[in-house]
């Protein structure tokens, strides 16, 4: 595999120089199928196909150590992401004292890279979901803009085809820094498969390692793509990879978490400055920020949104 090499800037106040009254503009994904992937998993080759809203999602816990890449996320608003809760479960109580740290960092197809400071994260116990709320640290520039991923609360079908992606760190060769430089470099890959959806689990597919609404893709995933996207045939976000069951045909299946858990969790997002109100829940942003196609047809049962398959 061909090592791929991307840049950034550090940037403690990247906005300083923005006009006060000039909104940061948000682009969905301008996503057409990926044409040739299969049901193994293989290398998208344009690390910045998706503008910044497909990330790596690291830990580092002392400036000599470097950033270690554990899995990825997705951008969906500004300053809101999406990860697999398990990427980082162990280190939960480090992140909590601040032993650890965590950011993402999204690959842009002009050979830069968006770097993102993890300040907050909502997670619950009933499912393999985080939301990150995060602070931009790299420079921008002046027609810079925030690239997302719209949702879909649809449940997919059996038979239907679906495109994982996610990043994969080059573990021979680990040279990403974070914080305390001026410049970062980052080395590995971004990995696609293409598969059909296998069974749904609405309930849950059992107690243990799927207690959790979820669906079957028949393709195979690699570990640290874990967080990554979940795409149906437009391009929306139906959901993100959470397990993936090695086989000796490397074909899978990867199991993906649906969105709909997301949407009534209260999130602090304090950037960018003044955007948000305090502690919003997913369905009540602004639609300008985050697009959410079929909130509305979900059901409310004893106070909250309930699964509904349409």
């Amino acid at each position: 595999m061909a090592d791929e090499r991307v840049r950034a800037i550090r940037d403690d106040d990247p906005l300083a120089l923005w006009p006060k009254d000039k909104p940061l503009p948000v682009r969905l994904v301008d996503y057409e199928a990926v044409v040739g992937a299969g049901a193994i998993v293989s290398s998208l080759g344009n690390w910045g196909y998706f503008e910044g809203a497909l990330l790596t999602c690291g830990l580092q816990r002392s400036q000599e150590e470097g950033l270690r890449i554990e899995g990825s996320a997705v951008m969906i608003a500004p300053g809101l992401a999406i990860t697999a809760t398990h990427v980082f479960e162990e280190y939960w109580d480090d992140l909590a004292s601040g032993q650890e740290r965590m950011a993402l960092q999204g690959i842009r197809s002009d050979g830069s890279m968006d770097v993102w400071r993890v300040e907050h994260i909502t997670i619950s116990r009933a499912d393999d979901m985080a939301l990150l709320s995060v602070a931009l640290m790299s420079a921008i520039h002046p027609d810079w803009y925030i690239s997302t991923f719209p949702l879909t609360t649809r449940t997919p079908t059996e038979g239907e085809l679906i495109t994982i992606v996610g990043f994969r760190e080059a573990k021979e060769e680990r040279v990403i820094e974070l914080c305390e430089v001026s410049s970062q470099t980052s080395v590995g890959d971004v990995y696609v498969a293409q598969g059909t959806v296998g069974t749904v689990y609405p309930d849950g597919r059992d107690a243990v390692a799927l207690p959790y609404p979820a669906f079957e893709v028949l393709c195979g995933s690699l570990g640290s793509m874990s967080g990554g996207a979940v795409l149906e045939a437009s391009g929306k976000l139906v959901g993100i990879i959470s397990r993936g069951w090695m086989t000796d045909a490397m074909d899978g299946p990867t199991y993906a978490t649906v969105i709909n858990e997301l949407l009534t969790r209260p999130i602090r997002l304090d950037w960018p400055p003044g955007v948000y109100d305090a502690r919003p829940m997913l369905y009540e942003i602004d639609p300008a920020l985050v697009h959410i196609e079929g909130w509305e047809k979900l059901i409310w049962k004893d106070g909250h949104l309930a699964y509904k398959v349409w």
